[in-house]
């Protein structure tokens, strides 16, 4: 059985651009420090912030494009990256999920058409995958229980999803 990626999803773009701010304070900090270290050397100051920021802006986007939502014919997995070269995945076959649910927790979820995707493969929290800012939650949560309805041969077969409105109803 070859695998397919059917669907592959990033995390809705609001989720890297509410991280961002917390490099400002962090870049504004740390300016700060090695300004009165360097004996008030305001180029040192505002280099430091500078790439502070800077460094900030490319952690958070290289940790946007790396995490990933991956459905396959086989299984669905979650890619997250962390930071430089730490991160986790988590899979599981079809076999193994036994429901698959979403949540809109808050307001941002509810504006954004975004939300948190749980994949359960017992009854104890413990075991499930939980992904945060799934874009489209409700079309994707369908599209797994879609695939979970399907027999094992069938669904090993696919190689892309079928239109929209079959998936759906």
């Amino acid at each position: 059985m070859q695998e397919h990626i059917l669907l592959s999803v990033r995390q809705h773009v609001s989720k890297y651009l509410f991280r961002l701010p917390r490099w400002l304070g962090i870049g504004a900090v740390a300016g700060i420090v090695v300004f009165f270290l360097s004996g008030n050397s305001s180029a040192f100051g505002i280099g430091t912030v500078i790439s502070t920021i800077a460094l900030g802006f490319f952690l958070e986007w290289r940790r946007f494009v790396k995490s990933r939502l991956v459905i396959t014919n086989l299984r669905v997995y979650l890619s997250v990256m962390k930071w430089f070269s730490s991160g986790f995945e988590a899979g599981l076959h079809y076999r193994q999920i036994k429901n698959c649910a979403f949540r809109k927790e808050h307001l941002l979820h509810t504006v954004t058409n975004s939300g948190t995707l749980y994949l359960r493969a017992g009854g104890d929290e413990k075991e499930q995958i939980a992904a945060e800012y799934v874009p489209n939650v409700e079309s994707v949560c369908k599209t797994i229980n879609w695939l979970l309805a399907l027999p094992e041969d069938r669904r090993s077969d696919l190689t892309a999803l079928p239109e929209a409105g079959s998936v759906a109803g």
